[in-house]
């Protein structure tokens, strides 16, 4: 994986992205502070500093222990909604959807960045919106959805710069510069990473201004001009050793690695493809481990020492991320050949054993397999009947849920009539009393928890839905969402108008409108969609 790639990837976000993996030293220092987070949650009342220490607590948990970072963030999100703690609970929201950015879950991870923007769009906070537009895109960055990238980013720059907020402007520059580089639009990439180096500079920022550097000498690397890349490489360098900073070290001096196989120059680009390495190694960043034993192995296959060149391309090849590269099972097979022509005499076939040994062996052998795979059969079978099971009681909530619907609808309907029947009945000077009950029946018949319910409900039987139409129609509105889940359970129009206590004229209306808003292809049915969409 190239360098620049790599660079990429630790700033797609405005978010700070930790790439380091937790090694000894780093999980005792972070257990350290999880000890105390969780001490001090027994001491402090249950206000909000009490959401904010579980936040934090959450934090701390992404990269120890994902399940408790979740489980963290949700309490935290519960017990500010219970106190009316709206920033808090947008906190929390962005925490959950950090971890699941970790967790490479990009639908949930938006699904809960939308429920941040729409907090702190009814708190009215503009930089809260931009972060949650900035966050969104970022998501998009990471699996390559450069259109709705660029289109976040542009809202978030936007603010930011009506707000007058230099430093996110500037980090935004930069992102939006990843987009250009990654669609090859050299030019504008380099005006972005440019304008960023430039307000780093005057903001006295020295990482940003490391990050812009090291990026515009890959513009030059690709465009072949290696020494104004080995130049802004070499400042890039000397910056973060400044500064000292062990966090893009280890990359830069892969990246100057790279540089010197480029220029042949096989002493230089061993002795900085193996400082990066060791550095990479001892802060354990496993991201530039891998990045190193890539570039270790191009090294060596220039000073035609083939066999460590395949011993680091097999490390860089298990460590690898799922964005795997072409070339490099091109690369590794190239040098396995070579590694094969120099040890061709070597004696490959060992003693053989006795043939009631090997007999014994493989029978053993089938015998425990049989054995595995009777019990994992067993096991799977008790798990499937224990999930039906569960599915069974989620469908018959669900049913429920629906029919409760239905009923309090009917029973409001029926109110509606009788109330009707007694304004024409009773003296005018009651209609105003009639007018202030009926209104209070109506609030408290169906209410916001029963589609709370109902929801919940919905999403134990359909995981997912809700999360995967917002992704892809984040504009969608709860009403709109509302009908695509009685589309989804074939609810009959009837029914759906008497639920939502409009008419049946309404309700084809409404499904006309979700129609197009969802652009349903010609020909082809809503509900078929919908079907499609969530499956």
């Amino acid at each position: 994986m190239r360098a620049g790639d790599m660079v990429m990837r630790i700033k797609c976000l405005v978010l700070s992205i930790v790439l380091f993996m937790a090694g000894n030293g780093m999980a005792t220092a972070q257990t350290r502070t999880i000890d105390s987070l969780v001490h001090a949650l027994t001491k402090i009342p249950k206000d909000s500093g009490y959401v904010l220490t579980l936040i934090d607590l959450s934090v701390e948990y992404q990269y120890t222990n994902i399940d408790n970072a979740l489980a963290t963030a949700d309490q935290a999100q519960r017990m500010a909604q219970d106190i009316g703690y709206s920033r808090g609970e947008a906190m929390a929201y962005n925490s959950m959807a950090w971890t699941h950015v970790l967790m490479n879950d990009p639908v949930q991870a938006v699904e809960y960045y939308l429920y941040c923007l729409k907090i702190y769009e009814k708190l009215d906070d503009h930089d809260g919106v931009a972060c949650s537009y900035s966050n969104i895109g970022g998501v998009y960055m990471d699996v390559n959805n450069f259109a709705m990238a660029h289109e976040y980013y542009a809202k978030a720059l936007d603010i930011w710069q009506k707000l007058g907020c230099k430093g996110c402007v500037m980090n935004t520059w930069f992102n939006i510069g990843l987009i250009c580089q990654k669609q090859q639009d050299y030019i504008r990439a380099q005006i972005l990473y440019e304008r960023a180096l430039t307000r780093a500079d005057s903001l006295q920022d020295t990482s940003m201004m490391v990050y812009s550097l090291l990026n515009l000498s890959e513009l030059y690397q690709y465009v072949k001009e290696y020494k104004t890349a080995f130049t802004l490489r070499q400042r890039a360098q000397a910056l973060a050793e400044s500064m000292n900073d062990d966090g893009i070290l280890p990359e830069l001096y892969g990246s100057m690695s790279e540089l010197y196989v480029l220029f042949g120059d096989v002493k230089q680009a061993i002795f900085f493809a193996d400082k990066g390495l060791e550095l990479s190694q001892r802060v354990h960043a496993t991201i530039y481990t891998m990045n190193n034993y890539n570039r270790m192995a191009q090294a060596l296959y220039l000073a035609q020492d083939y066999k460590n060149a395949l011993r680091y391309q097999t490390l860089y090849t298990t460590l690898r991320d799922s964005l795997n590269k072409p070339n490099n099972g091109q690369m590794l097979m190239k040098l396995d050949a070579v590694y094969q022509l120099e040890k061709k005499q070597t004696r490959l076939n060992a003693v053989t054993e006795e043939y009631e040994h090997q007999r014994f062996r493989r029978n053993a052998v089938i015998a425990a397999i049989a054995g595995i795979f009777i019990i994992g059969m067993l096991l799977y079978s008790m798990r499937l009947a224990a999930v039906s099971r569960q599915l069974a009681v989620n469908e018959q909530q669900l049913h429920l849920q629906v029919q409760s619907l239905k009923e309090k609808s009917e029973l409001l309907e029926k109110i509606t009539q009788d109330a009707e029947e007694l304004r024409k009945a009773l003296p005018m000077q009651n209609e105003t009393k009639l007018t202030d009950l009926h209104a209070i029946l109506y609030g408290n018949i169906i209410t916001e928890d029963d589609w709370d319910r109902f929801k919940k409900a919905f999403e134990e039987v359909y995981p997912g839905f809700f999360g995967r139409i917002r992704y892809f129609y984040p504009d969608i509105t709860a009403s709109e969402l509302r009908l695509s889940a009685f589309i989804r359970l074939s609810i009959s129009l009837n029914d759906a108008a008497t639920i939502l206590g409009i008419s049946i004229d309404s309700i084809k209306k409404s499904r006309y409108r979700l129609k197009k808003k969802l652009d349903v292809p010609e020909g082809e049915a809503i509900d078929e969609f919908i079907l499609r969409l969530t499956t």
